[in-house]
């Protein structure tokens, strides 16, 4: 705030009249003489000086906004989110279905309701579904794959066996390239001689990515857009 202003006092010039009286002298021959009245202006009063206010600073120029950290949080939130639902319906699945392994997990849409739906081998080899709600809390159905017979389930054994890396070790090793991103749907399954999780995810631009990762090593191996 700047200082009052200070009031000026501007003091009035004083007239003093000063009068020589005529001095009468000598005799007659003299006249009397007057002398006239000098004036000597008082000279005025100096006014004090105006007290000269501080310059107010210049206003703070705001440093420049960063980027607010809501919408990566926001997005680490919601992949964290997603993978701890998926690893949920994972322990869900696999305490409805005891002695089981995972081979899949996906995200799908069953009457209109998200669900996780998790594919695992008993021991005899046979492949069944589970339905896991959203959230991964609770089962929502169970179906056997139709239509197995000996070959598919020796096939479903050897799978299982020759995968060191299990579903949540998968998950642990998705590359940086979709941190924040949300995993659509992971699978086990053997290419070309090698038995690799094959994942689908979507990146925090909502571009999709085609990850497989070794199962035997947890190695990444390819990360397609």
């Amino acid at each position: 705030m700047s200082p009052a202003p200070t009031s000026l006092v501007r003091a009035r010039p004083r007239t003093l009249a000063r009068y020589g009286a005529g001095v009468v002298a000598g005799l007659a021959s003299f006249a009397l003489v007057g002398c006239g009245s000098e004036e000597t202006p008082v000279p005025a009063a100096s006014s004090a000086p105006a007290t000269t206010s501080a310059a107010a600073p210049p206003p703070e120029t705001s440093a420049p906004a960063s980027a607010s950290p809501s919408a990566s949080a926001s997005a680490s939130s919601g992949a964290d989110g997603n993978r701890q639902a998926l690893l949920a319906a994972v322990a869900t699945a696999q305490d409805q279905l005891s002695g089981t392994t995972v081979v899949s997990v996906e995200q799908d849409d069953e009457s209109g309701q998200t669900v996780w739906q998790v594919g695992v081998v008993t021991r005899d080899g046979d492949e069944q579904d589970v339905d896991v709600s959203a959230d991964g809390s609770e089962v929502v159905r169970t179906e056997r794959v139709d239509r197995q017979d000996e070959a598919d389930r020796r096939e479903n054994r050897a799978l299982v066996d020759d995968a060191e890396v299990d579903v949540t070790d998968a998950v642990e090793a998705l590359p940086g390239s979709v941190d924040g991103g949300t995993v659509d749907q992971l699978e086990l399954d053997r290419d070309r001689g090698s038995v690799v999780w094959e994942a689908d995810v979507l990146d925090t631009d909502r571009r999709e990515h085609e990850i497989r990762i070794d199962a035997r090593s947890g190695d990444v191996l390819s990360d397609r857009t």
